[in-house]
């Protein structure tokens, strides 16, 4: 084991190569595209339909971002990717055979949403746009394409502050409003959850990363001497590494033992 823990403290310290850096999950940025037309839609739907629920200009979802980030947004959940299996075959008893496999369907949009939980703050994003809105689909129905907001962009940062992934969601649309309950034991900040249907994602285009691997010979190769107390003092020998970096090798292989 004294191997494996010095290939996992090497990797996954300060300087170790940036495909295991572990970026804090707190480094996103979720953002709606093209809401204000949306809006002129909902106001149609519902006025056509006698309802009382209108958007205002300043409560559309772009009026809510600063530095492409919307504020209010408290938390996101990504769509899994899953698909649907079936045996295809007669139902017969096939005795010890196993029987044959196959793919029937990826699963479709109203299986792959994203979730997201607004802050409940005084202008009410959930309750000036987005319940709005999930009316307004009942109203005209998915027939009216200028209910469909273009997309919703999520980014992830590392902890450098540079983009490291994301997914753009295209032709998206709320399917569910979920209600709330107001109490007089609230601890933490009202949050209300809005689940969002779409047609298609796909991962945003990433800039090759400016930065290079820090990967020297000891790391790449070590674990592959490390075995004998000699194969530790040759690579010493040979300059590829300290004799205090090999002390401490010959150190964990004692305790291990």
């Amino acid at each position: 084991m004294a191997g494996e823990l010095y290939d996992f403290l090497t990797n996954y310290s300060v300087g170790g190569p940036p495909k295991y850096y572990l970026s804090l999950p707190t480094l996103w940025k979720i953002q709606f595209s093209g809401a204000e037309g949306v809006r002129e839609e909902v106001n149609k739907a519902c006025t056509k339909a006698g309802e009382a629920w209108r958007v205002k200009k300043e409560n559309t979802p772009d009026q809510f971002v600063a530095n492409g980030n919307t504020m209010v947004a408290r938390e996101v959940t990504v769509p899994g990717e899953m698909s649907e299996f079936l045996q295809p075959g007669a139902d017969i008893n096939k005795g010890g055979f196993l029987p044959a496999f196959g793919v029937d369907k990826r699963t479709g949009f109203l299986t792959r949403t994203v979730a997201v939980n607004i802050l409940d703050t005084d202008d009410d994003l959930e309750h000036t746009f987005f319940r709005p809105w999930m009316i307004a689909i009942g109203i005209d129905g998915l027939i009216n394409r200028g209910l469909l907001c273009p997309n919703i962009v999520l980014r992830q940062y590392n902890n450098k502050g540079e983009i490291r992934k994301g997914y753009t969601f295209t032709d998206v649309f709320p399917t569910s409003v979920e209600g709330y309950t107001l109490n007089y034991d609230k601890e933490t900040f009202l949050e209300k959850s809005v689940t969002f249907a779409f047609k298609n994602y796909a991962p945003l285009d990433v800039p090759a990363s400016r930065s290079t691997e820090s990967v020297t010979s000891t790391t790449r190769t070590v674990s592959r001497s490390y075995k004998t107390k000699s194969g530790l003092q040759q690579r010493v020998d040979d300059g590829l590494m300290s004799q205090a970096e090999a002390d401490k090798i010959t150190a964990s292989m004692q305790l291990d033992r």
